[in-house]
């Protein structure tokens, strides 16, 4: 699970967060992408969250991203506002805890 709390700066902004998951031989599980472009002025936490569909290729290497624009153009640097980058890892063994990260992780 990858987030950060994020807003909006006052000049318009966009956001956006990219994970990607790779087994032992550095190819690419998984690639998730998000883009946040209806930030508000508060900050929200914003999160992706990461489930294996494949346990046969074990995760070894994780790469993320986060970035952040001006959507006005304006001369500086007036992107999101971003705070509190987690990463957390949280090994599932069955699908007891499957369903429960499912409905609680949020």
């Amino acid at each position: 699970m990858f987030g950060a709390s994020i807003c909006e700066s006052g000049f318009g902004s966009i956001a956006k967060m990219k994970v990607q998951v790779f087994d032992e031989s550095k190819k690419e599980i998984s690639c998730i992408e998000k883009t946040y472009d209806k930030l508000s002025r508060e900050f929200i936490y914003y999160m992706i969250k990461f489930i294996n569909p494949n346990p046969e290729r074990k995760p070894h290497s994780i790469a993320f991203s986060l970035s952040g624009k001006d959507t006005c153009y304006w001369k500086g640097n007036y992107g999101a506002k971003i705070r509190n980058i987690t990463l957390k890892i949280m090994p599932i063994e069955d699908d007891q805890e499957k369903a429960y990260f499912e409905r609680y992780v949020r």
